[in-house]
């Protein structure tokens, strides 16, 4: 089990980018399989782009919370309560 200091670690605008190509990758794979065994292109390419710009949209989302509600160095430890004097 790792501890709360590797937990609290930020994921990286790389690893943001690394994720959202690994994802368009499987939208664009399952796009292939699917136009290969139904042979029907009717809503393919709405429903994977939708499906991979939500995503994106999610991980922006996400990457923007993170560096703008807990600023760098706050980290607050898991096991401890917050009180007032902690809060600083």
């Amino acid at each position: 089990m790792s501890n709360a200091s590797e937990q609290s670690q930020r994921f990286t605008f790389k690893g943001y980018v690394i994720i959202n190509l690994i994802f368009w990758a499987y939208c664009l794979l399952q796009f292939f399989v699917v136009k290969w065994l139904i042979r029907d292109m009717t809503g393919l390419i709405f429903f994977f782009v939708v499906l991979a710009v939500g995503f994106t949209l999610v991980s922006i989302y996400d990457g923007l919370y993170e560096r703008f509600s807990r600023p760098e160095g706050t980290e607050e430890s898991a096991d401890r309560p917050i009180t007032s004097e902690t809060q600083g």
